[in-house]
């Protein structure tokens, strides 16, 4: 029973668990951060969501809910994986970009002061 639990035999030498655990738990990570702020909400209008591509501010609003709310469930479903992966990898980047302007964490932003 030691050498079993030493030589981990207990755990799967396949690779296709490990992508089911990196795929429902990053869809589920992004579901429970930022898709269930948009879906709860049940409008298609935000009037104070950003608009870094400039169109329109519902029209992001609509493209930012499905990718953050619709795609990250269907991903966690595995329909579609490779292409709503995408979608979703390329609107979390621009929000990245152009409205977090590439910050990592708030608290290690520099102060500025205003002389």
């Amino acid at each position: 029973m030691i050498g079993r639990i030493l030589n981990a035999k207990f755990v799967p030498s396949s690779s296709d668990a490990a992508l089911l655990v990196l795929r429902v738990g990053a869809g589920f990570i992004l579901f429970l951060r930022h898709g269930w702020e948009k879906v709860s909400q049940l409008t298609l209008l935000n009037p104070h969501f950003p608009d870094p591509l400039h169109i329109g501010r519902n029209t992001g609003w609509v493209l930012a809910m499905l990718s953050d709310g619709v795609c990250s469930l269907l991903i966690v479903l595995g329909v579609g994986t490779r292409w709503l992966s995408f979608y979703c990898f390329f609107n979390i980047f621009i929000a990245w970009a152009f409205v977090h302007h590439f910050t990592f964490w708030e608290r290690l932003r520099v102060p500025t002061t205003a002389s």
